[in-house]
């Protein structure tokens, strides 16, 4: 991730599991980061960035048990089937 240069920022501090810090930790030491502050900056980038997109696993579970969801699925088997 490319740094931002000349950003005014401002420093937060918080506490978190030994068990997340191992896992920010195990970014930096496979070299896709260089510190701890480039991996929690991407999350939060992350987070916010994608925080009110639909969740379309669940829509699509809804529509694969809907009479349309279940016609699809027996014409595909259908045209297997047919082969």
């Amino acid at each position: 991730m490319p740094k931002e240069k000349g950003l005014n920022r401002e420093q937060i501090t918080f506490k978190c599991t030994k068990e997340t810090i191992l896992k920010i930790d195990s970014y930096i030491g496979q070299g896709e980061y260089t510190s701890r502050n480039e991996v929690i900056r991407d999350a939060l980038l992350y987070f916010f960035e994608n925080r009110n997109r639909p969740d379309y696993k669940d829509q699509f579970k809804e529509w694969l048990l809907s009479e349309e969801g279940e016609d699809f699925i027996k014409e595909i088997l259908r045209k297997t089937r047919d082969k």
